[in-house]
């Protein structure tokens, strides 16, 4: 005995669309998320090569090179008002600069340049009397160059907090009760297009 059997038009349907969207599926990631994550693998390369879970410079980097890959998008491609959209791409232009400081460690130079140049002397490593086997670390230094130094050094210790201060502030933004009034491109959960 044979038994036949026939499908209806819904289980038709459903089978038909199950196999046009494991179609659709397939074609919608070859062509565009496989695509659009090796884009990102290479605008990323540098962060991910510096990615360690015990360290926050790799993530930090990934903000800096997102913001790379984005500000000249938003300047070429965003339609929104000229007012704010200037005032977004200002922010994202020195969160950049405050993170390529942060890479780069910088603040001494930064300093050095309002305070003029550290003196560097020659470390002279001089033998401890009571122990033959060890030195001490003596500078030639001048008291006013020993100074100077310390100011430097000083402010250099102030800048960056200064600016991981920013750093954060610019990320974080403001309560914004009226756009008009109230932004000022600050807070990364603004700058959609």
């Amino acid at each position: 005995m044979e038994i036949e059997f026939e499908f209806t038009r819904w289980e038709r349907f459903r089978m038909w669309f199950f196999r046009a969207t494991r179609i659709s599926r397939a074609r919608y990631f070859l062509t565009e998320e496989l695509p659009n994550f090796l884009k990102n693998v290479w605008i990323f390369r540098k962060s991910l090569m510096n990615f360690r879970w015990y360290n926050m410079d790799g993530t930090i980097l990934f903000i800096r090179d997102g913001l790379n890959h984005s500000i000249p998008l938003f300047e070429e491609r965003g339609y929104e008002i000229e007012s704010s959209k200037k005032l977004k791409i200002y922010k994202m232009r020195r969160l950049k600069w405050l993170l390529d400081n942060m890479e780069d460690h910088n603040y001494t130079e930064q300093a050095e340049k309002e305070l003029g140049k550290l003196f560097h002397e020659p470390i002279i490593f001089k033998p401890i009397e009571d122990m033959p086997d060890y030195y001490e670390m003596v500078s030639n230094l001048n008291p006013e160059q020993e100074l100077h130094n310390g100011k430097v050094y000083e402010l250099s210790r102030k800048l960056e907090e200064e600016q991981w201060n920013e750093i954060m502030e610019i990320l974080k933004g403001n309560t914004i009760l009226d756009w008009e009034r109230d932004f000022n491109g600050n807070g990364i959960k603004n700058w959609w297009n």
